[in-house]
């Protein structure tokens, strides 16, 4: 994979940022709501950027790519909400 030169500065805001904010927002739900519930949430960003690229960027989503999105963020939000019953 090769990047066009005028590209590069584009790319390295959008890295900078991205992990930045990714890192960042990965802190805050450790101090907000424990390490437990921040590793689970670490692990739904597969989901998150599937429908994020088919909303912002109109990338395909099949009905079985949207099935699975919808439980992975149903499943988090059950998980996390059977937390807060304790």
């Amino acid at each position: 994979m090769r990047v066009a030169p005028q590209d590069l500065p584009v790319l390295l805001l959008f890295g900078l940022v991205g992990v930045s904010l990714f890192y960042g927002a990965y802190q805050l739900a450790v101090g907000l709501g424990g390490a437990a519930l921040a590793s689970v949430l670490l692990y739904t960003a597969p989901a998150w950027v599937a429908l994020l690229s088919h909303l912002v960027l109109r990338e395909a989503l099949d009905a079985l790519g949207l099935l699975s999105v919808a439980l992975t963020l149903l499943g988090v939000a059950s998980w996390a909400w059977a937390g807060e019953a304790r």
